[in-house]
């Protein structure tokens, strides 16, 4: 099998190529673009998106309600957070996110969004990223990078990270709080995950 030049450094991108493309080939076709692509060749590069699931968070009195996404230690993967929609509010108000919050409770496997993937124990594509939830106290922790605001009874504007989606390496969260006490919260957060690189994670 002849190698495909310049990719010696990042060879998911090659493998990705000689899967797409067989094994012969040996450079890259003009029109594909390895990072601006089609949703099904992910799999292809051992990424694996995910989402959250819908996620309702009872209202509690005197705590705010969040929803965290974590990257665990030892994963060995680098978790990119890209989005977080507010479904469900009772009242006008401010949802912030923030990095490395205090960690929540009830850790749930994200779902895998391409059926491709392992299925895991709860029947759901398998990825290692995980939700989790709280109710149970009233202060908003973390770097805080975002916040905007959620309309009453009706779905807000889904919201793309700021700037850049969030990257999240093991050991990490990412959070999203909602700032009303007592109030019931329904939100989903998005993304994709892959393997890592030993010095993409300890640059």
């Amino acid at each position: 099998m002849p190698g495909l030049a310049g990719y010696e450094a990042v060879p998911r991108y090659a493998e990705f190529i000689y899967r797409l493309l067989g094994k012969d080939v040996e450079f890259v076709p003009p029109g594909i673009i390895l990072e601006i692509d089609r949703a099904e060749w992910a799999f292809l590069k051992r990424e694996r998106r995910w989402t959250t699931g819908v996620i309702q968070i009872a209202a509690s009195v005197g705590n705010v309600g969040r929803v965290q996404v974590l990257n665990p230690i030892g994963s060995d993967r680098i978790v990119v957070v890209q989005g977080c929609k507010v479904i469900q509010k009772t009242t006008l108000g401010k949802i912030r996110l923030g990095i490395d919050a205090a960690a929540a409770a009830t850790p749930t496997p994200n779902i895998g969004l391409d059926t491709r993937g392992t299925i895991d124990l709860l029947g759901q594509v398998s990825v290692a990223s995980k939700n989790l939830i709280s109710n149970a106290n009233p202060t908003i922790s973390g770097y805080i990078i975002e916040d905007f605001t959620a309309q009453a009874n009706s779905d807000a504007a889904s919201l793309v990270l700021p700037a850049e989606a969030e990257v999240v390496t093991p050991g990490h969260n990412l959070t999203a709080f909602n700032t009303t006490v007592n109030e019931l919260f329904t939100c989903v957060m998005w993304g994709y995950e892959r393997p890592a690189r030993p010095e993409e994670i300890n640059a």
